[in-house]
């Protein structure tokens, strides 16, 4: 919900952004937005997300090259103009509030993964432990990422502390 609404504010500056599973938006394959979200629930009703978004806008919200974990990019920079802040904020939270009624339902997940970045591409998944790499297949129903490991068998991992990475050697320009 958060990463789309991010997707749709970057849309309506005419930017062309990709979810990187299950947390981070990308524009031509660069990190540019991170999201962050703590649920309650009751049973098996939600009670409260918390959500936090964060988003490169200007070319000083980049950390130095040598403490990034993932290549970033900044909204102006891929712009090549000023971007109105306030403006790109309201357009972000009318995107989380037109996903926030579609939390769970089959439409929010489809346009997840609609807008998953590498989905089709080799790509490497580590969780700490020994990497795995496979194709990147899409979503389980419940936002699992689906993958293709290097023996052809389907594995799905639950989202939580894995790091995601597309192999070079499979990459396609401009994603």
């Amino acid at each position: 919900m958060g990463a789309l609404g991010v997707v749709e504010g970057l849309h309506q500056l005419g930017l062309s952004p990709q979810i990187k599973w299950p947390n981070d938006v990308l524009l031509g394959g660069r990190k540019v937005s991170g999201v962050l979200a703590e649920a309650a629930w009751v049973g098996e009703l939600l009670d409260y997300v918390i959500l936090g978004i964060g988003v490169n806008v200007r070319e000083e919200a980049l950390p130095p090259g040598k403490e990034m974990d993932f290549p970033a990019t900044h909204v102006e920079g891929e712009l090549g103009r000023r971007v109105d802040r306030p403006r790109l904020l309201l357009d972000i939270l009318l995107g989380v509030d037109r996903w926030y009624p579609r939390l769970g339902k089959a439409d929010l997940l489809a346009a997840w993964e609609d807008r998953l970045a590498f989905r089709g591409e080799p790509v490497e998944l580590s969780d700490g432990s020994a990497p795995l790499r496979g194709i990147l297949l899409g979503l389980t129903v419940d936002g699992w990422l689906r993958l293709a490991d290097q023996a052809g068998e389907v594995v799905e991992l639950e989202p939580g502390d894995h790091w995601l990475r597309p192999l070079a050697e499979g990459r396609q320009s401009g994603r």
